[in-house]
């Protein structure tokens, strides 16, 4: 459970969620975000581990297994779309990287905005950072999801909530901070089609649904352990881990004129602004911060890449350090266009992750609710605990949840 969390709590939430709150509506995109969660992550994240579980394979199987028609090619693209959403992930973990960095050698950050794009101009530069991440990754992956992702969410996990608790209240004791977030979170904001489509895909982003990493993880899951309270769960401590991130983002940034609307590089520019304005202890924060974020970042990198990984596996029988090898290499060649544009970035965000992912969990939805049938989904759902609102919920999941995603996608767009 703390594996399938560590995989869920990461930049979507640290990184992803500020910035789409400050760009898709405020208050709006806030409560829209919640009720997909509730209505949407729960019981997608509630259909992709039993998806996995049943059939006991990844997205590149699982599909086939339970007799969705086209069932293989579903398999592929979706493991193209989590493929290239890691591509520009991983980029953002390499800032993330060399922030940390940084601050740990002392520096300053005198202008954040300046730092930022002068960074981010430096492909090269970058690249020394994200490479070094890849690797990392693959390294860990090497020891298996049990040895090497389990064993660092263990302890990654609750040193990493720790520490953004203790930064939120920080950011909210500055001066004018609690003022101003309270103006924010009141004003009416504009709510617009944008917002429901923001709302969805940072949901599914961030539970790191899309019939991909929920899947293999489910194919991982033991039939002793029950599905419905850890889908709860996870879903508790993601969402609380993005709340919490946008109390360390928001009100630095309403403070120091930092326009919420900026994008990607929000958080880049909005917590050195707090490190800096601490009295004390600044520097020693923010390492701490920065180390907490990078590693719950690389355990949903882990994530995404344990799925191309075991898929890889799955259909050319390749050894698992022959998969790795194949991952790393592609994966340094397509990071190059996300170091020369952060358009590249926000567009490819917005179809890979906020498109691509909806479609998936609507996919793995179908999949369980119409290729396993009433009968087999419940039975999946209720081994090792009792679910007693398990026919109603089928009822939700066959016919609201796909519906719900398939409205947002089409009122997102065509708005």
């Amino acid at each position: 459970m703390l594996s399938t969390a560590g995989v869920a709590i990461g930049l979507g939430n640290i990184w992803r969620f500020p910035y789409m709150m400050g760009a898709f509506g405020g208050i709006w995109f806030l409560g829209t975000y919640v009720a997909c969660v509730l209505g949407v992550g729960i019981p997608a994240l509630m259909c992709e581990w039993a998806l996995g579980r049943a059939t006991g394979r990844g997205p590149w199987g699982a599909f086939e297994s339970a007799s969705m028609p086209g069932g293989r090619y579903w398999g592929y693209a979706l493991g193209l779309s989590i493929f290239m959403a890691a591509s520009y992930y991983v980029v953002v973990i390499g800032w993330v990287a060399r922030y940390l960095v940084l601050f740990a050698a002392g520096g300053n950050v005198e202008s954040p905005h300046a730092e930022f794009a002068g960074f981010a101009g430096r492909p090269w530069t970058q690249f020394i950072y994200i490479w070094p991440c890849i690797l990392l990754c693959g390294a860990a992956l090497g020891f298996g999801v049990r040895r090497g992702i389990e064993r660092i969410s263990k302890w990654g996990t609750p040193v990493f909530l720790l520490v953004f608790v203790a930064l939120a209240a920080r950011s909210l004791t500055l001066e004018g901070a609690w003022r101003q977030t309270v103006a924010y979170l009141a004003a009416p904001g504009e709510f617009s089609p944008r917002t429901v489509l923001a709302a969805l895909g940072q949901c599914i982003f961030s539970l790191a649904l899309g019939g991909t990493s929920m899947v293999v993880y489910g194919s991982y899951l033991q039939r002793r352990h029950p599905i419905a309270p850890g889908a709860v769960a996870t879903a508790g401590l993601d969402l609380a881990a993005s709340l919490i991130a946008a109390l360390i983002v928001i009100p630095p940034a309403l403070v120091f004129g930092i326009r919420l609307e900026s994008g990607p590089p929000l958080l880049f520019e909005a917590a050195p602004a707090l490190f800096q304005a601490m009295p004390a202890g600044g520097n020693l924060l923010a390492v701490l911060f920065l180390l907490a974020a990078w590693i719950c970042a690389m355990l949903s990198l882990m994530g995404a890449y344990e799925v191309i990984v075991a898929g890889i596996q799955d259909r050319l029988n390749w050894p698992r350090s022959r998969a790795l090898a194949l991952l790393v290499g592609l994966q340094s060649v397509l990071i190059v266009p996300a170091l020369h544009s952060l358009d590249y970035i926000f567009y490819s965000d917005l179809f890979w992750g906020s498109t691509m992912q909806p479609v998936g969990a609507a996919a793995a939805v179908c999949a369980v609710a119409w290729g396993f049938g009433r009968v087999r989904t419940i039975e999946e759902w209720t081994r090792g605990g009792g679910v007693p609102f398990a026919p109603w919920l089928f009822f939700w999941v066959k016919y609201v949840v796909p519906a719900a995603i398939l409205a947002g996608l089409i009122y997102g767009w065509f708005g």
